[in-house]
């Protein structure tokens, strides 16, 4: 691999690449659930929710953006804080629908609508 200006600023012992295993969408939750499944996959101010239970919850809301008419292909977009419910959705969102982003925090109403809107406005083509 070619190497890059900041790779020199690496500790000796950080590798300049990694390799990413190809997994099936759910297994990230369905891993951890099987393996540890009474283990603390969140703690939020210390209530702690098991990977097992982080895997329920995670279905639920898959089940709930399909009864919702949420459908593959269609975009969607997560504006949470750093709360227990944000991963939940952040890991499901990808089930039924294609296309996932991270709103900004920081985003009013104004900034939601502009991106909303430039999602909704075809592609120019020159």
């Amino acid at each position: 691999m070619e190497l890059k200006p900041w790779h020199r600023h690496y500790d000796y012992n950080v590798p300049t690449t990694v390799c990413v295993p190809r997994l099936a969408i759910d297994e990230p939750i369905q891993i951890p659930a099987n393996a540890y499944p009474d283990k603390a996959a969140l703690n939020f101010y210390g209530t702690e929710i098991t990977f097992w239970e982080q895997r329920a919850l995670v279905r639920r809301f898959a089940n709930a953006l399909g009864s919702l008419g949420v459908q593959k292909g269609e975009r969607m977009g997560i504006h949470l804080s750093n709360c227990p419910q944000y991963p939940i959705a952040y890991d499901k969102v990808p089930k039924p629908v294609a296309f996932r982003t991270s709103l900004p925090k920081s985003a009013n109403r104004k900034v939601l609508r502009k991106i909303l809107r430039a999602e909704e406005e075809p592609e120019k083509k020159e």
